[in-house]
């Protein structure tokens, strides 16, 4: 596993010539998650020094969508368990993988507000992708029933092991909130870690990439997949999906990212009406307050939806005040689902929810031409508009060109343009955003 990603690393820093060379541009946060509380009042970001970046970025993004983003294949030796810590291969790879500039510099229109808040990205580093430095390592039903725990050991094993070169790249490029992806652990709610032959080795992976992201300060988050239905009427799909909560929370307890606060959040959806709004809303608030443990309930997010006949920020205040959860705002999904309020109406409602010093954080998305209005666009191009809050809240760009949309939009915003969003990439999958 060390050779593999030595070797992945060895090309990125290679692709990436002489690399980038971080210049801080503006300070904040004490590195703590001390009561999940992280650059407040200031956000600390850097840029990359874009001589060192490799060309046609565009192509290798969309080769490496065409080529799929849940690779199931793991090179030979990938599930070595190795010893604990980082041995010298994977302390190179760490090193190399800071090296691997983001693929596109921006293109900078129109006027824009200069302050820009603190933005992340979600599931995959498009740069550190073309490299094989990815944490979604999957496999499917059939190959899951086939090749076992051995087969699955070795990508969760594999997929623990590149979050700590994509925290180190992500801290490189002033970048400090990160979702990872729920593919991490494939099929988690059939087994326990323990049963994995390469558990000992996971656990260090990920305790090692979490000691990284809380001495940087960085913020890393979970979204499980619309599948997990805690409200659902069906008692087995309530059970899986418990079972699939607490694995997240559980690699966030690995990570180090205690005491649980939503500041790690894992955040979902009501996930249906099943015929009555408030019944559901209850049924979601008896699983997360009998049913939850501890710190899986403390880190539980709840998201508005983007279908009238789901749920508004505004149906959502009665199930934050019933669970005790905090909302998370998206933008993108307001615009098909009001619920009656104005977008800073729903915007200041959501943020209300949040517990005294827990920054929130909001999703922002757009439409793409050609595309269904609410699926996401590959580059976004704002302005995002926080009502004034742009230092006392954390973005989420949700983008299927990852963090090339984030740099893109955070280049232009830093000198008062608007980014222009480039034609749209083809053969890019709706999921993993």
């Amino acid at each position: 596993g060390n050779a593999r990603l030595a070797a992945a690393a060895a090309a990125a820093a290679a692709a990436a010539g002489t690399g980038a060379n971080a210049t801080q541009i503006a300070a904040g946060g004490d590195g703590s998650n001390n009561g999940g509380l992280s650059n407040a009042g200031s956000s600390s970001y850097s840029r990359a020094d874009e001589s060192g970046l490799p060309s046609g970025s565009a192509g290798q993004v969309r080769g490496r969508r065409r080529r799929g983003r849940n690779q199931s294949k793991v090179t030979a030796g990938a599930a070595d368990t190795g010893g604990s810590g980082e041995d010298d291969a994977t302390a190179a790879a760490t090193a190399a993988a800071v090296t691997a500039a983001p693929s596109q510099p921006p293109v900078i229109v129109r006027p824009m507000p200069s302050i820009v808040p603190n933005l992340g990205y979600a599931c995959l580093c498009a740069t550190l992708r073309e490299h094989d430095i990815f944490a979604s390592r999957d496999t499917n039903k059939a190959g899951f029933q086939t090749r076992g725990l051995e087969h699955v050991s070795k990508l969760a094993h594999a997929n623990a092991k590149d979050l700590r070169p994509l925290i180190e790249w992500n801290e490189a490029h002033g970048i400090r909130l990160f979702r990872l992806s729920s593919g991490i652990f494939p099929w988690m709610s059939f087994y326990q870690l323990e049963e994995l032959q390469d558990a000992d080795a996971i656990k260090q992976a990920l305790a090692d990439a979490g000691a990284a992201a809380r001495r940087y300060g960085h913020r890393i988050t979970f979204h499980p997949s619309e599948f997990t239905k805690i409200a659902s009427d069906k008692p087995e799909v309530v059970e899986t999906s418990i079972k699939e909560l607490e694995v997240h929370s559980r690699i966030l307890d690995l990570m180090g990212f205690l005491p649980a606060t939503p500041f790690n959040k894992i955040n979902i959806h009501v996930g249906g009406v099943y015929g009555n709004k408030t019944a559901s809303m209850d049924r979601f608030a008896k699983v997360v307050l009998e049913r939850l443990s501890p710190n899986c309930r403390s880190r539980l997010t709840v998201e508005n939806d983007d279908k009238p006949s789901l749920y508004s920020v505004r149906d959502l205040i009665y199930l934050a005040n019933k669970a005790h959860i905090p909302i998370v705002f998206d933008f993108h999904h307001h615009r098909f689902c009001t619920g009656e309020l104005s977008e800073e109406e729903a915007f200041h409602q959501a943020l209300s929810t949040w517990p005294r010093g827990v920054r929130p954080i909001v999703h922002w998305s757009e439409s793409q031409e050609g595309r269904r209005a609410n699926a996401h666009s590959d580059y976004v191009s704002g302005p995002i508009n926080l009502y004034g809050m742009e230092q006392e809240v954390d973005v989420m760009i949700e983008s299927k060109a990852k963090e090339l949309a984030l740099l893109h939009y955070r280049e232009a915003a830093l000198t008062g343009q608007r980014a222009e969003r480039p034609p749209p990439m083809k053969g890019v999958p709706a999921s993993d955003v």
